[in-house]
């Protein structure tokens, strides 16, 4: 209902795991008479615990709605899967039963296969790379482009480079990797 203010203030916070959104329309805080004794609540779901990294920056992102808004808009954080697992709350995204979600970028290849693409090892050359693709205008366009589906991809988080563990060798290069099986995120493998 009220994406526009909502998909620039994510923008403006900071797995690859990206934060959705329901669909847009024109309408602002300060159109619609909400105040911060009758804020506007937006309710964000998540499967992650209180102490990780993404929900204290979304706990952050909160407050900085809050204060960006004197109070007429308040995000309303519900980690630990309290409202479902990462489908449960795309579905509810989707109905309109929660404003916003944390879920994983192959999770969204549902309804994009291009999302599938986060979960290949070695697309990115290094994290200059990776930052250089996830800020550019063209990622932020294939973000909104999902708006048909029901949801904008709002931001994105990250949590740093994932590593390969092995019991008896170091993994340094992709060629390191000859003959091993390597266990990734559940994701459609089209290319």
């Amino acid at each position: 209902m009220f994406k526009k203010f909502a998909a620039l203030a994510a923008a403006a916070a900071l797995s690859l795991g990206v934060m959705t959104g329901c669909g847009a329309s024109g309408t602002t805080a300060d159109s619609t008479g909400y105040s911060a004794e009758n804020p506007l609540v937006l309710t964000l779901a998540h499967g992650l615990s209180e102490t990780h990294t993404v929900h204290i920056a979304m706990t952050q992102f909160a407050d900085e709605v809050a204060e960006k808004t004197d109070g007429r808009i308040q995000v309303k954080i519900f980690p630990n899967g309290q409202l479902g697992s990462e489908n449960e709350n795309l579905e509810q995204l989707q109905a309109g039963v929660i404003a916003m979600t944390k879920v994983s970028a192959p999770g969204l290849a549902t309804y994009n296969d291009a999302f599938n693409t986060f979960g290949l090892p070695y697309i990115f050359n290094d994290t200059d790379d990776f930052y250089h693709v996830m800020d550019s205008q063209e990622m932020q366009d294939f973000f909104l482009s999902t708006g048909d589906d029901g949801f904008v991809t709002l931001t994105y988080y990250t949590s740093g480079a994932r590593s390969f563990y092995t019991k008896d060798r170091a993994i340094r290069t992709p060629a390191d990797l000859k003959g091993l099986k390597i266990r990734v995120q559940d994701m459609a493998a089209r290319w």
